[in-house]
């Protein structure tokens, strides 16, 4: 069975996909400093799961993930502002 979440920090979440997305614009993809009581005030979870969520963002942030993607490429992917 394929899914689309499958290898990625999503993988075992409990979360709808919509509120991860969510929290990814929200944080930056982890970057930008948001803290877990606002995020779960904006998305509508609990205290504990927005905490989580945001450690995790930032985990995969650090990774060679966007922002090594960004520096192989010479792309920007945030929007300048």
């Amino acid at each position: 069975m394929f899914r689309i979440t499958h290898g990625t920090i999503f993988e075992r979440s409990h979360v709808p996909l919509h509120k991860w997305l969510q929290a990814i614009y929200l944080t930056d993809a982890g970057s930008k400093t948001m803290l877990p009581f606002h995020l779960a005030r904006t998305i509508k979870v609990s205290m504990k799961t927005a905490t989580n969520m945001i450690k995790m963002l930032k985990a995969a942030s650090a990774m060679d993930g966007i922002q090594g993607l960004e520096r192989k490429q010479g792309v920007s992917m945030v929007a300048p502002k």
